[in-house]
């Protein structure tokens, strides 16, 4: 999170806003006038023309846990309104499903993620980057498609936007909150469940997927792709890697709604769910919807 200079006095008329999230909020990996929070200063300040500030809140890999208590910190900057970018690390970011120390969050307080950088460079030896951040928070493991896990994340999360609206009722302080964006036909699945079969069966499978898979690049070749996919289908189906495949093979057949309908699945059976399940933006609006003093912002 960089340092936000204030201005003394405050100019007339401005606009104060909070905008709070993770990476997405932050700007990583690219320079913090190219961020998110920056865009959206210039493009307020020229819908307005008052001026405007808007507080980047950012912090790479928080949960949704986390951003809430930034925020509770942060109406102490009496903002005209709170935007929140949040639900896309609820499986690995700090204080999601997967970690074990909500508990402990009074005892690291404000400075949560210093302090918990410093304890990773305690035990490495070495300075942790962000990158190297986000690469330690995965190891936590695969989440299928029919785990658990997945509920009890949208669950959390669905607490956690509660708690922001009342936070905003509370403070009389407007709350935005923001629909997940993903890009799914550009990002393929980072892991992908492995199909319940052997032998002879497994061999045939793993065939037809990396025959797929070197065709996808091949001019005109989409019709002999979504053969092999087609036959690997027949031996075991709905795996995120072939799935992604498919819609690789129906966007470069022309069929873009197919294709969009099977990059969108395989988000959704991506084993290692760094963007968002749909059922993430389904909270976000249901909230949004039911509580007065909240609004969408439809990314």
């Amino acid at each position: 999170m960089a340092a936000t200079a204030f201005e003394v006095p405050e100019p007339e008329g401005l606009l104060r806003v909070v905008f709070a999230g993770a990476s997405t909020v932050q700007g990583f990996p690219h320079p913090r006038r190219l961020s998110a929070a920056r865009v959206f200063q210039e493009m307020l300040s020229d819908a307005t023309g008052r001026p405007v500030q808007v507080v980047n809140l950012g912090v790479t890999s928080l949960a949704s846990f986390a951003v809430v208590r930034i925020v509770e910190h942060a109406v102490e900057l009496d903002p005209n309104v709170i935007v929140v970018y949040t639900g896309h690390n609820e499986f690995y970011g700090i204080y999601g499903i997967g970690g074990s120390n909500r508990l402990h969050y009074e005892l690291m307080d404000w400075r949560l993620p210093l302090a918990l950088r410093r304890l990773v460079d305690s035990l490495r030896g070495t300075r942790v980057s962000s990158a190297a951040l986000l690469e330690t928070l995965s190891r936590k493991g695969e989440v299928d498609s029919d785990d658990p896990r997945r509920v009890q994340a949208a669950r959390s999360l669905r607490a956690n936007l509660e708690d922001l609206a009342d936070l905003g009722e509370q403070h009389g302080i407007p709350i935005v909150l923001c629909t997940l964006a993903a890009n799914d036909a550009g990002f393929a699945p980072a892991g992908s469940s492995s199909p319940p079969i052997d032998g002879e069966a497994m061999t045939a499978w793993m065939a037809h997927v990396s025959r797929a898979e070197r065709l996808r690049t091949v001019p005109k070749a989409h019709r002999e792709m979504i053969a092999h996919l087609d036959s690997a289908a027949s031996l075991s189906d709905d795996h995120a890697w072939p799935t992604f495949l498919r819609g690789v093979a129906l966007h470069n057949a022309g069929s873009n709604d197919e294709a969009s309908h099977h990059f969108l699945r395989a988000r959704e059976l991506d084993t290692l769910p760094w963007r968002a399940p749909a059922r993430h933006n389904r909270e976000i609006r249901e909230v949004a919807a039911a509580r007065d003093a909240v609004d969408l912002a439809d990314v």
